[in-house]
């Protein structure tokens, strides 16, 4: 037992100093991206100039100038590499202390939360892929910010820029398709295009056609067509695909960190109980008969 609680030691140490220095760099990339905007916001000028080329050539607001704020583009997805990587480095200093150190205190704590985090990530692996609730969430919170926020192609805010670049570099439109900016609240489904200011009633965002228009013509957005526009092509799917649209692949992948993980629950409770054991009967130290 002395030989595998030796090696378990050994395993929680190595595995979390691995974690603490992906957590020390996912801290350092969030920071980064949080605090360093002045050298970040040279990654979006191509589209920057993709957006103020199609304004300029479709004369949609010739006047309209894209100022993209790297930061708040990018403020969530900052803020979530903060929180990982501070709750990583956390989580690993807590595996190497309690393990390297015997320290009861910060392995329990250790084996605790690990414990609760491979429930949460079975939860969400159900939840993701036998149910629909991850799915009918996230694509109802999206849908919001189209219907409370996007303003077409001439618009300046973080949420319309966001969705501009988003669809004209993943070839997609809105969420699920272009009904998605029907009713919207800040975009009527409108463009003004000089010269003379003329109106032109669209079906969907600029955005939305396979190639930008190169003049005031706006037809590749006036009409639902595979040959013009990606009208049927949702952003969300397009993402899935990308990402974990094989459960196969995926489950497989989710199986494995739990796997790893249930070694690390499994080795510092072997830790902690040892350690238990040792203080109850301390090696090469004889019992000492009680005196009647």
């Amino acid at each position: 037992m002395g030989i595998l609680t030796s090696l378990g030691r050994v395993y929680v140490v190595v595995v979390n100093i691995i974690f603490l220095v992906l957590g020390l760099s996912l801290l350092g990339g969030g920071l980064f991206i949080k605090f360093g905007d002045k050298y970040t916001q040279v990654w979006l000028n191509a589209a920057k100039e993709q957006l103020q080329t199609a304004l300029s050539k479709t004369g949609v607001d010739q006047n309209s100038n894209v100022e993209i704020d790297m930061n708040a583009l990018l403020g969530t997805v900052a803020i979530s590499l903060i929180v990982i990587g501070a709750v990583l480095t956390i989580l690993s200093f807590l595996g190497c202390v309690g393990a390297c150190c015997k320290a009861k205190t910060a392995l329990t704590v250790y084996v605790v939360i690990c414990s609760v985090l491979l429930v949460v990530e079975i939860v969400g692996v159900i939840l993701l892929y036998a149910t629909d609730t991850i799915d009918d969430m996230a694509k109802t919170k999206l849908k919001s910010t189209i219907t409370k926020s996007y303003s077409g192609l001439a618009g300046s805010d973080v949420t319309t820029v966001a969705w501009n670049i988003i669809m004209i570099q993943m070839k997609c439109c809105g969420v699920d398709g272009y009904k998605d900016f029907e009713n919207g609240n800040s975009w009527d489904l409108k463009e003004t295009t000089n010269p003379a200011n003329k109106v032109r009633v669209l079906k969907m965002p600029v955005s939305c056609c396979k190639s930008l228009p190169q003049s005031d013509d706006l037809s590749c957005a006036q009409t639902v067509s595979d040959t013009l526009n990606y009208h049927d092509t949702g952003c969300y799917d397009k993402v899935w695909e990308l990402t974990i649209a094989n459960p196969g692949y995926a489950i497989g992948v989710l199986c494995g960190v739990g796997i790893f993980q249930l070694l690390l629950i499994v080795s510092g409770i072997a830790i902690l109980v040892m350690n238990d054991d040792a203080k109850v009967r301390p090696a090469g130290r004889p019992q000492r008969r009680e005196q009647w």
